[in-house]
């Protein structure tokens, strides 16, 4: 974003928009909770790994036992459920409405950032497309990771977005933003890699000492917290999940991330097109390079027991459409547009934003790869917020043409929530 739209972000809009936000996510959440509904795949999730491990650290308090869990997550975010919610002698459905408060500060912590757009209507459809996201309401509703790992990621983005250069204090405070997002699920070490691209970029004219210890304290905290696990788990995963999540590689990972992508940046895309003159080229070679692993790869959803491609927009419509010997060309297309828009949007972003974007989806697709399941509420969270940084940092520069894109993307991700969560909310029995 521009040092302009930065200044900008320094300075301390009004708490209204971010509060309600709040207020709205805690007040959904309670109603949910109240009624006593445990609907979707996060609410399987939650009875069979994430409640069982918070009441697990709430019986063995005050000792900690992070190896032996029923989750396949860090540790960080039932460490504090439990904490909170242990004194309180709250029961399932009273620890659920408090897990919704990391949603509920990331929907905060949005609507606040896009206040550097001055628009009313560009602020509303730059926080849509994460705030109106399945996967957001379901982590808000029942016990998931996905909203409290993004809320430190995006916490950290936003302190590196807000000025030019950080210094020791700034990039130690992102530091142990990051090592919570670790913490919490351990996946988010992708997020180190646009947070040490950023700073090396920002402190390019800083002596090389300078430039390592910045670089040092922004990922040393990460590092050590990911370092520790692996040492306790022998592994990426705890103990009980090595053969689940850990027994193959995801080589599709990069093209499906794409595939991902293109849902929220063919939109954005398509807002800023005839805003500069797109680099043809480069824009095509960049569809292609994400497109060829499905070429390569079987890129067909799984059925039966095997669910690591199933569920969320893209499996399913694969699911439904042609494969050529287990080779999806949906698939392939939608990968090739994904890199074709990203890489036009990343032209048309300022230096620092387009690099923390372009590192960050590469720093996901290639951390999905260590693990064989690819589920879009792997992708989802994290590409929306980029995307959300992306429609900002355009609009604050005045290189969105046209809107109607970006009311397509909302209406899509309302549309996919009202079906995937609101839906079976309300038809509970």
């Amino acid at each position: 974003m521009g040092a302009i739209a930065r200044d900008r972000l320094g300075l301390n809009p009004t708490a209204a928009p971010p509060a309600l936000a709040a207020f709205v996510v805690c007040a959904v959440a309670v109603a949910v909770s109240a009624s006593g509904v445990v609907a979707t795949s996060a609410g399987v999730d939650q009875r069979q790994y994430h409640w069982v491990t918070i009441q697990y650290f709430r019986e063995i308090f005050p000792r900690i036992d992070i190896v032996n869990v029923d989750t396949a997550t860090g540790p960080l975010y039932h460490l504090i459920v439990a904490a909170v919610s242990g004194p309180l002698h709250l029961g399932e459905f009273g620890t659920q409405f408090l897990s919704s408060f990391f949603a509920a500060g990331l929907a905060a912590l949005a609507v606040w950032y896009v206040g550097i757009v001055t628009e009313p209507v560009l602020r509303v459809l730059a926080v849509a497309p994460l705030l109106l996201s399945p996967y957001f309401w379901e982590s808000a509703l029942w016990m998931l990771t996905d909203a409290a790992a993004l809320l430190f990621a995006f916490a950290a983005f936003v302190l590196l977005l807000r000025r030019e250069s950080m210094d020791g204090v700034g990039c130690v405070s992102a530091g142990l933003l990051l090592a919570a997002a670790v913490a919490t699920r351990q996946t988010y070490v992708w997020s180190l890699v646009p947070t040490i691209a950023v700073i090396w970029y920002q402190h390019r004219e800083s002596d090389s000492g300078t430039r390592l210890l910045r670089v040092l304290a922004v990922a040393a905290p990460a590092l050590v917290v990911l370092a520790g696990l692996v040492a306790l788990w022998h592994g990426f995963l705890p103990p009980r999940f090595h053969e689940m999540n850990a027994a193959n590689r995801s080589w599709l990972s990069p093209t499906y991330c794409a595939a991902v992508a293109a849902v929220f940046f063919v939109p954005i895309s398509l807002a800023t097109y005839g805003r500069g003159r797109p680099r043809l080229s480069t824009t095509l070679g960049a569809g292609a390079a994400v497109a060829l692993p499905a070429l390569v790869w079987t890129s067909s959803a799984t059925t039966g027991t095997d669910n690591a491609r199933r569920g969320g927009l893209i499996w399913e419509s694969v699911e439904h459409t042609p494969l050529l010997d287990g080779r999806s060309l949906l698939l392939t297309l939608l990968a090739f547009a994904g890199g074709c828009s990203i890489c036009h949007v990343l032209l048309l972003l300022d230096n620092t934003t387009a690099i923390l974007i372009g590192t960050g989806l590469i720093g996901l697709a290639a951390t999905m790869t260590a693990g064989g399941q690819l589920y879009q509420k792997y992708f989802e969270l994290p590409v929306a917020a980029m995307a959300l940084i992306a429609i900002c940092a355009l609009a604050a520069n005045g290189a969105i043409e046209r809107r109607w894109p970006l009311v397509g993307l909302a209406a899509l991700q309302a549309l996919l929530t009202a079906a995937l969560v609101a839906g079976p909310v309300i038809t509970a029995p």
